[in-house]
């Protein structure tokens, strides 16, 4: 039943009182109920899905909504979580997250996602980016001096603008690498291709480790922002930051006193294990050494600027940076590649979307670079994943109009999203879709068993 409305009056004494207004008309009704119904459809239109090259205004709408959203706490069980996640054992244990980037209107809608899901619970978080970003398809800008923006607003949210690069500024957690030799975009080969010296991979990821560690030796033996672990991820991987917690402490590793390399273990080179790109985690001690060593490595000539060919010589060059990450913290510090699977031969490090690890096959498949040189006992179909993954990888997430990252948190979490920022019809149906659905809820039992569901409190990001 309609219920009267309230209406306020003030007698001669100046108290409040309350009376019953009259009931409002049919027709007025009616007229509220339209008015009602037009703002719902105003601010679908507003905050609706537009895709990866929607407009700023609307990624702005929708970008508030989820400040709102993430930055007050969510609902009372994430605040209790975050109560509750100083007491977890691992909890003390600081990781710097370092992204190695390229600021395009993808990259800045997939930042915002980065920061709103897994990115909080980096102690802290940076992009390293090019010099040049790109504003959209055909116009390219130096970003080299640029000015950051202000790193929060006035209720202490984080700054997500995606459209800084208007205003010539950038967030204050993106960083240009100032000294880049190698363009990323507008260099090809006589056939329209990528030219080979143009790889600029191994050069963004060498330059930002050295970036980093010069920033951290600026620091005052007495300031707090010093840390354990460095983890180097890409923005096409959704990182479980306290999974990784959790099995450093585990292993009761001393990331300021021990050297350590882990991840993924690529065993396809003959006697040159290195670590797979979607995650490298190092201790202090190993990030340290590898970079001092590649400040002191031979940089671009024009004889080695070409892309590297299996050579055992710690070097600038074009190309992947995955075995030379390996192969210079070999001869830097004499440290090794770990791997990270479990027990049972379990991945942790999950290089493809869990769905399509879940059907790959040794026999049907052969040894090609994903099973050469691992031992045969290594899990496979059904039992590839651990069901404590350090991170899921697949360069399907680059897509952030799908919103890949707000489904996980919702999955494995329960952690509330509003219903616009991820899409169910970019999932794997059928077959695939059981698989995921199988294997997820495991990784979600494992996480509740383990007390990894736990929220850290909110950082602000520097």
């Amino acid at each position: 039943a309609i219920q009267p409305a309230v209406m306020t009056t003030t007698s001669p004494h100046h108290k409040t009182t309350t009376s019953l207004k009259r009931p409002l008309s049919v027709l007025q009704l009616i007229f509220l109920g339209l008015t009602g119904l037009a703002a719902m459809i105003q601010f679908w239109m507003g905050s609706s899905h537009q895709g990866i090259h929607s407009s700023s205004h609307d990624h702005d709408i929708r970008d508030k909504a989820l400040r709102h959203h993430y930055q007050k706490g969510g609902n009372k069980q994430q605040k209790e979580s975050q109560n509750q996640y100083q007491n977890q054992p691992h909890s003390s244990i600081t990781i710097y997250c370092i992204l190695p980037y390229v600021w395009t209107p993808a990259s800045r809608a997939k930042r915002i996602e980065i920061l709103n899901t897994w990115g909080k619970r980096c102690n802290k978080i940076q992009f390293l980016i090019d010099p040049m970003v790109q504003v959209n398809e055909t116009t390219y800008l130096d970003a080299t001096n640029w000015e950051h923006e202000s790193a929060s607003s006035s209720d202490g949210t984080i700054s997500t603008a995606t459209d800084s690069t208007m205003s010539h500024t950038l967030p204050p957690d993106v960083h240009v690498i100032k000294d880049m030799t190698r363009a990323w975009h507008n260099c090809t080969n006589n056939k329209g291709k990528k030219a080979d010296e143009c790889r600029n991979i191994w050069e963004k990821v060498w330059r930002s480790f050295v970036y980093v560690h010069r920033e951290q030796q600026s620091l005052n033996d007495d300031d707090d922002e010093h840390y354990d672990w460095y983890l180097k991820t890409d923005w096409d991987a959704y990182v479980f930051v306290d999974h990784i917690r959790q099995y450093v402490h585990q292993q009761s590793w001393n990331g300021a006193t021990q050297h350590h390399f882990l991840g993924h273990q690529d065993l396809h080179k003959k006697n040159k294990p290195f670590i797979s790109g979607a995650l490298q985690i190092f201790s202090a001690k190993s990030f340290r050494a590898l970079a001092r060593t590649l400040e002191h490595m031979p940089k671009a000539t024009p004889q080695n600027i070409t892309e590297f060919s299996g050579e055992a010589i710690c070097r600038d060059g074009a190309g992947l940076a995955d075995f030379p990450t390996a192969l210079c913290l070999k001869q830097g510090a004499n440290v090794t590649a770990e791997s990270t699977r479990d027990e049972e031969g379990r991945e942790r490090v999950l290089l493809f979307p869990p769905q399509d690890l879940l059907t790959f096959n040794r026999t049907e498949q052969g040894e090609w670079w994903y099973w050469g040189g691992k031992p045969q006992d290594v899990g496979q179909m059904e039992n590839c994943c651990s069901p404590l993954p350090l991170v899921f990888h697949a360069r399907l997430y680059k897509d952030a109009s799908a919103g890949h990252y707000y489904f996980m948190e919702r999955e494995l979490y329960d952690r509330q999203v509003p219903v616009e920022t991820w899409d169910p019809n970019k999932y794997p149906k059928l077959k695939r879709r059981e698989l995921l659905n199988t294997y997820m809820q495991k990784v979600k039992a494992a996480i509740q068993r383990e007390n990894l569901d736990k929220l850290p409190p909110i950082q602000k990001w520097s």
